[in-house]
């Protein structure tokens, strides 16, 4: 299952990103331990996805595009509650399509 995220940049600009876990490693459960303290999977599960889980499947979803933006820029980005707010987060789980998902 992937998860699609859409928010809007300060820019104005309405950008999308896609995370597939599948395709996680460890060096993104590494980056994300040294930025955050917990690993990447603390943060995509529907249960108790937040407002930092929001920052952090942006950020991992653009590593995984080749982003190689800092996470504390993501979050310098976005650093109140207000902000994320008017970048209007949309966060999709997207069922795998393949035959064999």
């Amino acid at each position: 299952m992937k998860l699609q995220i859409s928010m809007t940049l300060p820019s104005g600009e309405r950008q999308t990103r896609t995370l597939d876990p599948d395709l996680l490693g460890p060096g993104d459960d590494t980056a994300c331990r040294k930025a955050t303290g917990l690993p990447v999977s603390a943060f995509i599960d529907e249960d108790t996805f937040g407002s930092d889980s929001v920052l952090v499947v942006w950020w991992i979803a653009g590593r995984q595009a080749g982003r190689h933006e800092r996470y504390q820029r993501v979050v310098q980005t976005w650093p109140t509650i207000a902000d994320l707010q008017r970048a209007d987060p949309d966060i999709e789980y997207l069922e795998d399509d393949s035959p064999e998902g």
